[in-house]
């Protein structure tokens, strides 16, 4: 991270500490709600998933005895009923396209978070840097409705008499507000 934060000053992620992940998620939840942005959450949760090494084989594994008591078999379904997405990072060399693919379906309507976790040994894998295209990682949009789809319900708006416009799922987009009013 000191090495990121000298190296791209301009584009390093603003961190802050939080004493606790359920902090640093309901910020990061909150923060996305109104900026309708996806935010970035981690903290210990990261170093308390499964590790897959005793005895210091690995960069990562169970070296004190907290990493026992932490142990935690299947993180995911903590937190998977919350989610839009869950996956678990299980090697370094292709987390640029995890961080990705989450990010996508965070990003893609109905919004909402995406929740990755890795065994300790994994976020300490050395990995050469390699650059990925971000444009493989847009969020994904629903397809056009047909021509006639569009004419039926112009049709049908047109000739109501009492219209009723259900907003369901509304305050998802904060501009669907003053489109409504218009």
């Amino acid at each position: 991270m000191v090495k990121g934060r000298k190296d791209r000053q301009d584009a390093f992620p603003r961190i802050f500490t939080c004493p606790n992940e359920m902090v640093a998620l309901s910020m990061a939840y909150g923060h996305a709600r109104v900026t309708n942005e996806p935010q970035k959450s981690t903290g210990p949760h990261l170093c308390r998933t499964i590790t897959f090494h005793l005895r210091g084989e690995m960069r990562g594994s169970r070296t004190e005895y907290i990493h026992w008591l932490q142990h935690v078999p299947d993180q995911k379904q903590i937190i998977v009923q919350c989610c839009r997405y869950v996956g678990e990072i299980c090697t370094g060399k292709n987390i640029k396209q995890m961080v990705g693919r989450a990010l996508q379906f965070a990003t893609s309507s109905p919004k909402g978070p995406a929740y990755l976790t890795g065994a300790r040994e994994v976020m300490e894998e050395e990995i050469e840097p390699y650059s990925l295209p971000t444009e493989y990682w847009k969020p994904v949009v629903p397809g056009a409705l047909p021509a006639s789809a569009v004419e039926m319900i112009a049709k049908g708006l047109v000739q109501a008499k009492h219209p009723l416009l259900i907003t369901g799922y509304s305050g998802r987009n904060h501009d669907v507000v003053q489109a409504l009013v218009d």
